[in-house]
Formats: structure tokens, C-alpha cells, sequence
């Protein structure tokens, strides 16, 4: 029987920009028909367990009206992100990215301003791994970011800057990397591995592309959306098992020949062996 009090707590921020445009002056706005079925489904999904849940959105009410306190924004991102975890935290982002001078940023609903950007309502990279990584938390992550082009490593991002070729930057930085292809899942060191121990709360990051890849989106929702929601938590899967039941569930939405491959990776700060995954990191089902 759950306990009254939470023992996990989970926020879901779904960025739809209604309205904004890229610099090119297209539209960067998602509709609301895509983001309210990705909103339930991780809603319904994450319900399982005995969870506090939070939502944040932009999508305007009936009366044009947004709620400036549950917007994906800047300031409720950053106290996220910030907020020492004291129970097993989930969160869940989508929305877009962009570059400028080397470094990503994620957009926050309100940093868009006449197709450019309010450079202190953006959310770098660097400050994701400052804030989600920071030594005051004492309870594991899981992060998943349901969005282009947001993961851990370096390579595969170049930015040509005056003639000349820079890095950018990478999202958390974590040692180990989970993928599924030809039929199994390996685990691969990172070139962010250090050889000595992780001491520090878990952290887990599941990204919902490989590096240069777009994240697909049907008019009901996202691809990998729909896939995280077919994971069985009943079945206490391994984190392999959930890897490959991921990657297999998208292959199969996305088999027409018109759709482009979409592969997801997830990061993690050690290397997970055991049965029932989320179990182990206090996600009880």
C-alpha cells in the first residue's frame, strides 16, 4: 500500500513557443494537438508511482491567458533544476535547443524575443550540469529531454565560427552510454570517464536522439513520447531491457520509409547490471 506522502517527485515541462519564430521568421511554435497526448501519456505513465507531479506549459487558455507560475520559463526551470533533491526526481522536458558562441541552450518559454533570445532566459548546457550535478543533492535524477539534438557527448557537434571549427558543448558529461542496435544493447565508456568512482547522487539521462538527429513529432504526439510510455514498469525491467524496449518501440512507429531513424542514448553516471532498474534508483512501481 503507498504511503500518503510522495516518495518520488516529478516534473514535466512542455515548451510550445505559441506564436514565436525562429530568426528565419518560421514558425517555431508546436502545436497544442501534439504537446496535451505527450503531456498525458507521461502524466499517466509516471503515475505509477507514488509521485509528486508538476507540470509546466505555455499553451494559453481559452482566453489567451497563460499561467505565468506553470510556464516552462526561465525562472521556474532554474528552481528545477536548483532545488536540492531530497526524494528520487524525475524530470521531463521538451521543447527546443539552439547555439550560439560554442555552447546549447535549451529555449525556455520566455526567452524568445522577436526571433532572437534574452541571453539570461536561456539555459545553457554548462548550467544544466552546474545546477543538476551540484553536490547539494543527495537523491538520484532522471532526466529525460524530448528534444533535438540534447546529449552528453562532444562529438558530432561542430560549429563553424569565423572560417574556423569549434566544439559545443555537451549536456551532463556523464561516463556510461547505453544504445540498442542489431539487436543488443551495449554499454560503452564515454570519453567523459574517469576511471575513479562516481560519488556523487545517480544520475541518469535519457536523451531522446543520437548525436546530428531530429526527434520526430506525429500530430500526436512525439515519437520517443510514445515509446518511453510503452515501458512496462510492472515488469521491473533492467535498464538494457528498457533501452532496448525504447529503441524497439520506436523502429516501429517509425518504419514507414518517409520517416527519418530516430535513436535514442541514455547516459548514465555508473553502470546499472541488475533487474528492475528504476526500482533500484527508489522509482518504486
Amino acid at each position: 500500500m503507498r504511503g500518503i506522502l510522495p516518495d518520488v517527485q516529478c516534473h514535466v515541462a512542455l515548451a510550445s513557443y505559441p506564436g514565436q519564430v525562429w530568426s528565419d521568421g518560421s514558425d517555431m511554435s508546436i502545436s497544442p494537438q501534439c504537446v496535451s497526448p505527450d503531456a498525458k501519456r507521461i502524466s499517466t505513465w509516471t503515475g505509477q508511482f507514488n509521485r509528486a507531479l508538476t507540470g509546466y506549459h505555455d499553451i494559453p487558455d481559452a482566453c489567451g491567458r497563460k499561467n505565468v507560475a506553470r510556464e516552462p520559463s526561465a525562472e521556474n526551470m532554474r528552481r528545477i533544476f536548483e532545488e536540492p533533491r531530497e526524494l528520487p526526481t524525475f524530470i521531463y522536458m521538451s521543447g527546443h535547443t539552439d547555439s550560439s558562441g560554442g555552447e546549447r541552450f535549451y529555449i525556455t518559454s520566455d526567452s524568445v524575443t522577436n526571433g532572437g533570445y534574452d541571453s539570461s532566459r536561456v539555459i545553457h548546457y554548462s548550467e544544466f550540469r552546474e545546477k543538476l550535478l551540484s553536490e547539494q543533492h543527495q537523491e538520484p535524477l532522471i532526466l529525460v529531454t524530448d528534444m533535438c539534438e540534447c546529449d552528453n557527448l562532444m562529438s558530432g557537434y561542430m560549429l563553424v565560427i569565423h572560417g574556423g571549427l569549434r566544439k559545443l558543448t555537451p549536456l551532463l558529461e556523464l561516463p556510461y552510454v547505453y544504445s540498442y542496435g542489431n539487436g543488443q544493447v551495449t554499454c560503452t565508456k564515454t570519453q567523459y570517464h574517469t576511471g575513479t568512482e562516481w560519488d556523487s547522487a545517480d544520475v541518469v539521462h535519457f536523451a531522446a536522439t543520437s548525436p546530428d538527429q531530429q526527434a520526430v513529432f506525429f500530430s500526436c504526439g512525439s515519437v520517443y513520447n510514445l515509446a518511453l510510455h510503452n515501458v512496462p514498469l510492472e515488469k521491473r525491467l533492467s535498464l538494457e531491457q528498457t533501452v532496448e524496449c525504447i529503441q524497439v518501440r520506436m523502429d516501429t512507429l517509425l518504419a514507414d520509409a518517409k520517416y527519418p531513424q530516430q535513436n535514442h542514448r541514455v547516459y548514465s553516471s555508473r553502470k546499472f547490471d541488475g533487474d528492475d532498474f528504476f526500482g533500484t534508483l527508489g522509482f518504486s512501481f
